[in-house]
């Protein structure tokens, strides 16, 4: 009698499989990121599945500007302030948000005991971008592949003992900043060698680093892209003062920028799209001789500006 009953439920109210039904919701969940919260009380097998997406990208800004901006407005992601993310912190386990939390963006000031509780709540980041001065020097993220911060940070971070381990993780490291001090180019320089898996490099300026800089870029071996993201107005000047060295290295490219770094980091967040992707792409064009091999600046929002120049 029973199994009569079930299967006539079945056939009154047809259903997905539990792994197609995870699936939908879980597309419809990142498609739509503003939804999460309503999705979340459709079921309680529901919640479970797309509550780790709620958090899977922490955007802790303050709400105005042109990166929460972006972040909200057009790609539709939530925004955290240090209230939200504490109370999260305080009603989650650990084990949920070291599993959920896979790219961090700190875009204001943070108490070094806040600070530090982050790294120890978000253990498995993947992805960080922090603007504002470190008070903790980030420990925990053994998982980190992808690095954004200023140069002034960066050194700080490589002059501890206890992050070098974290850094040599690193695959990809943004430094943000122009014009950089001769001062900071010595300090940099002995901490790019601590950066044994280090493929992808972005630096803000070309002059601003000087020769030294060009010539030791272009001799680790183990590099694959390197990236200098210029102004849209200053690219011109700024290659005049790259080293030869540098314009004949086949990893070489300069980005113009009409998109900013902050902006360029939660596109690729959220969609996996960004500078990094757009750039292997092109140098692979340009290896394969698909590009002209004199092009060497390319704008970092438009591909069919040098799309173009590919040849059949």
């Amino acid at each position: 009698m029973q199994n009569r009953i079930s299967s006539l439920r079945s056939t009154l109210y047809p259903h997905f499989p539990p792994e197609l039904e995870r699936e939908i919701f879980q597309i419809a969940a990142l498609a739509h990121q503003r939804t999460i919260p309503t999705l979340m009380l459709v079921a309680a097998r529901v919640k479970h599945w797309v509550e780790p997406l709620l958090y899977r990208i922490i955007v802790l800004c303050y709400p105005t500007g042109h990166a929460p901006h972006y972040a909200s407005k057009v790609l539709g992601l939530p925004i955290f302030s240090i209230q939200i993310l504490l109370r999260v912190i305080a009603t989650k386990s650990p084990e949920f948000l070291r599993k959920s939390v896979r790219h961090l963006f700190l875009d204001i000031p943070i108490e070094p005991s806040i600070q530090n509780t982050i790294w120890t709540v978000c253990s498995g980041v993947v992805n960080l971008y922090i603007d504002p001065p470190l008070a903790v020097v980030m420990g925990g993220l053994q998982h980190l592949r992808r690095l954004t911060l200023w140069v002034s940070e960066f050194v700080k971070c490589c002059s501890v003992a206890s992050t070098r381990p974290l850094l040599a993780n690193v695959t990809h490291l943004a430094l943000i900043g122009g014009l950089i001090s001769a001062e900071y180019t010595r300090k940099l320089l002995p901490c790019l060698s601590l950066m044994v898996g280090l493929t992808h490099i972005s630096l803000g300026s070309i002059s601003g680093y000087g020769s030294r800089m060009h010539t030791t870029l272009c001799a680790k071996a183990n590099l694959q892209c390197i990236l200098f993201s210029i102004p849209t107005d200053d690219w011109e000047d700024e290659l005049q003062t790259a080293h030869p060295a540098l314009l004949d290295d086949s990893r070489f490219l300069c980005l113009r920028g009409e998109r900013s770094c902050a902006e360029n980091w939660l596109l690729g967040a959220d969609t996996g799209e960004d500078y990094w992707t757009l750039a292997d792409t092109f140098l692979r064009a340009r290896r394969e001789g698909k590009v002209d091999r004199s092009l060497i600046a390319i704008l970092n929002t438009d591909t069919s500006i040098w799309e173009t120049h590919l040849t059949i």
